[in-house]
């Protein structure tokens, strides 16, 4: 017996453990700071975890290929979702921490230098 699919299976459980983890950080930090690119990148986990369900569900689950094209459709769909908002979203944090950066140049500490010791 072949150990394939034991690790397919730890591969897609950790795949889906650690966006779990990433929608939560990102949740978190959205609550805290209200900003929209961690909605944002909030929402483009959420399509790629509904990608990795469509994707097992249409792999291991169904058995009409009809319903597997439709279910393979969609989590395509999804994805190409996720790419954009994640793009999207990332692009706007890192501007976002730009003009945080060129605000604070005026003082003698950037705010990732704060906890640094001298």
């Amino acid at each position: 017996m072949t150990s394939f699919p034991y690790f397919t299976t730890l591969i897609l459980g950790s795949s889906f453990t650690a966006s779990l983890i990433l929608l939560w950080l990102q949740v978190s930090a959205f609550r805290r700071n209200r900003h929209s690119s961690f909605l944002l990148l909030s929402i483009a986990t959420v399509f790629g975890l509904i990608y990795l369900v469509l994707t097992v569900l249409g792999g291991f689950f169904l058995t009409s290929l009809t319903v597997r094209k439709i279910v393979f459709y969609s989590a395509g769909m999804s994805l190409l979702t996720q790419f954009v908002v994640g793009v999207w979203g990332t692009a706007y944090l890192f501007r976002s921490y730009g003009q945080l950066h060129d605000a604070t140049k005026a003082n003698a500490q950037a705010p990732n230098q704060r906890l640094e010791r001298p």
